[in-house]
């Protein structure tokens, strides 16, 4: 799992160095999935913050877009991968 946070946190200080924290990090493993209200919230940044986070994150493959009725949600694939080799 620790492998796993760090790939994802290396990529992240490489492609998005902008967007970069370590509270970042800590909250996409924290669950699966995630939306836009549940990162505004935990990191207390804006819609448009989020919503730039969010979709930099997908387009870097650390995060997979998926659209639930009205509502988008962002899974992380490296926990999904992490459980499709148990």
């Amino acid at each position: 799992m620790l492998n796993c946070i760090d790939n994802a946190k290396n990529i992240v200080i490489e492609k998005l160095p902008k967007i970069y924290s370590q509270e970042l990090i800590d909250y996409l493993f924290y669950d699966f999935y995630t939306k836009n209200e549940y990162l505004r919230n935990n990191l207390n940044i804006s819609r448009n913050t989020a919503s730039k986070y969010l979709h930099s994150l997908s387009k870097i493959g650390i995060l997979i877009e998926e659209k639930v009725g009205k509502e988008i949600i962002y899974k992380n694939s490296y926990l999904y991968d992490l459980i499709k080799t148990w």
